[in-house]
């Protein structure tokens, strides 16, 4: 699968994708140790189908693996 460009950047968007980075960083947004986080990860690229070794992982973990 031949990799594509959806789109280039300018400036002004990496600066801005760099500032809401570095807000996220540096946010006071502390959890109480007591506290439950659930956190779920999704990687629906399925860049992998048709060849595993692509991406230079062994294991496919797209969302086509729990079908």
């Amino acid at each position: 699968m031949p990799t594509e460009i959806a789109k280039t950047l300018d400036a002004n968007a990496i600066s801005f994708a760099q500032t809401q980075g570095n807000l996220i960083e540096t946010a006071n947004n502390t959890v109480s140790g007591n506290t439950f986080v659930f956190v779920a990860g999704f990687d629906g690229t399925d860049n992998t189908k048709n060849d595993p070794g692509y991406s230079g992982d062994n294991y496919r973990r797209n969302d086509n693996n729990r079908r």
